[in-house]
């Protein structure tokens, strides 16, 4: 057990009103906060269950974790749940973040929390930040969620049975593709056609990504006749009467550095040129922007070199194309970490006059990093872990209100 001591870019680095005249009325404590209406959200799911509802402290945002009580909110990182560090696959943690619609008129967010389920995030016109909690209690607990991606409108994510670090891993699940979307009440089961025919037999999917020529690429981990086999596959996605095929490792690996710096969407790209300009990023080699954004489907990666695993990782995030009122931002930091952990971190984003702006993350305890970034209207929505080497302990989110 250890011991706890719009467009955006982040970097590593109720009252109570009392008539005149009539005395104070204490009011029971499950009164005082009743939640707004749902009409007050910007844009309202098909959700049967009612959101809970947090007002957004301004000096220190709002934090959660993901132990126990799904999610858990706390004060601050240092008193997040103590938690045994797991190897990542077992551990409860965000694997990814999703806009929930393509349109930025609907300002929603998908989180995907490995061993557990789902959270939509939705802001309120008050202020609030909304939150529906969607745990899956028969498969989500047994098996490794990857990150997630937008299929048939709705934010889906694969699950697997990891083997690294067990002798005896669980069988592949028979159900292993879930989604949520908007206008759906809960977590859906679903069936990609690409799956149907590769990779044959029982695998594991446990990587899946989109790259910059359009296909979509994944590797699955099975048995071959009888023997241990890795299986690469290459796929149009969306309709497998196009194509669904094996390929090689080494053009599965390729695949992943076939967009460069000067292929990221302009909002991006002038978040990174500022980002320069100003002297708050001098890394100038081996850079790798993860960018999420439902014009990809999913997250990808833009590279300028390297293309490695000490490569300084940015995580952006984009739900718009050309409009600098969209959501776009990019998370990045004045420190160059490994493994794209961010200590000493901000944000750069877009106002709504379409000026950029910088806005410094809080300073996260020992062990305790940044991992990714999104906005859901005038809110900055930023993962964290407790990172030991393969392994993580605490792991949540904060939001935070965009200093405009």
């Amino acid at each position: 057990m250890k011991l706890k001591t719009r467009c955006v870019f982040l970097f590593g680095l109720t009252a109570c009103l009392l008539s005149a005249g009539c005395p104070p009325k204490k009011t029971p404590p499950e009164a005082e906060a009743q939640p707004p209406a749902l009409e007050e959200a910007f844009f309202q799911p098909e959700y049967s269950r009612p959101p809970q509802v947090h007002q957004i402290p301004s000096q220190n945002g709002l934090w959660f974790d993901f132990s126990g009580l799904f999610p858990k909110k706390i004060d601050k990182p240092e008193n997040a749940s103590l938690v045994d560090f797991t190897p990542w696959p077992y551990a409860r943690y965000a694997c990814g973040l999703f806009p929930l619609s393509e349109d930025p008129l609907k300002p929603s967010l998908a989180v995907v929390v490995n061993r557990c389920g789902f959270l939509a995030i939705f802001a309120g016109k008050a202020g609030e930040l909304l939150v529906y909690p969607f745990e899956e209690n028969e498969f989500f607990p047994k098996y490794t969620a990857i990150p997630p991606f937008y299929f048939k409108e709705a934010v889906t994510t694969i699950l697997y049975s990891d083997d690294f670090f067990v002798n005896v891993p669980a069988a592949p699940p028979s159900a292993r593709v879930f989604s949520l979307s908007l206008n759906k009440d809960g977590i859906s089961k679903v069936e990609i056609p690409a799956f149907k025919a590769y990779p044959p037999g029982d695998w594991n999917i446990e990587t899946f990504f989109p790259s910059f020529d359009g296909i979509w690429r994944f590797k699955a981990r099975g048995k071959s006749n009888g023997a241990e086999a890795v299986f690469y596959g290459a796929t149009s996605f969306y309709d497998q009467a196009e194509f669904t095929e094996e390929t090689t490792a080494e053009r599965f690996y390729g695949a992943r550095s076939l967009a460069g710096l000067e292929n990221l969407p302009v909002l991006i790209t002038g978040l990174l040129d500022y980002a320069r300009s100003s002297g708050a990023l001098t890394v100038e080699e081996n850079i790798n922007v993860r960018l999420t954004s439902p014009s990809y489907g999913g997250t990808m990666e833009f590279l300028n070199g390297g293309g490695n695993e000490n490569d300084f990782k940015l995580f952006a995030f984009l739900n718009g194309k050309e409009a600098k009122t969209d959501a776009a931002c990019l998370l990045a930091s004045e420190q160059a970490l490994k493994d794209g952990l961010f200590k000493n971190a901000f944000v750069l984003f877009y106002d709504k006059d379409g000026n950029i702006k910088k806005q410094i993350l809080p300073l996260l305890p020992e062990s305790f990093f940044w991992t990714s970034v999104a906005i859901v209207k005038d809110k900055l929505i930023v993962l964290w872990e407790e990172r030991e080497s393969w392994n993580i302990g605490a792991a949540g989110l904060a939001a935070f209100t965009l200093n405009e």
